[in-house]
């Protein structure tokens, strides 16, 4: 994920939810879980939009690079036009659905 919009989901996040008060350990592990679950909408949305060719190119990435977010951050913002569109769509939604959550 690209550092700039990392950042400015942890700023926002950190006021919204009203983290502000707990301990830095808890404020990551708490981001840290947020993170994942971001990670993992993002991706199952744009493997929806790729087409099968460009799948196969991300699964061989993912065989030879398993490890390498670089790697992958700069394919999927090739392969994928509207990568960051997609990117800040899912983590505003995410968003969204968290406060909602916590106001009931």
């Amino acid at each position: 994920m690209d550092k700039k919009l990392e950042e400015a989901l942890k700023t926002d996040l950190v006021k919204e939810l009203g983290l502000e008060n707990l301990p830095e350990k808890d404020q990551r592990e708490i981001l840290l879980s947020f993170s994942k679950i971001v990670f993992q909408a993002i991706m199952l949305r744009l493997l929806d939009e790729m087409p099968d060719e460009t799948k196969e190119e991300l699964g061989k990435l993912l065989e030879e690079k398993p490890e390498d977010d670089e790697a992958l951050y700069n394919f999927l913002k090739e392969k994928v036009p509207n990568f960051d569109r997609i990117c800040a769509e899912e983590i505003a939604k995410l968003k969204a659905e968290s406060l909602e959550y916590l106001k009931l």
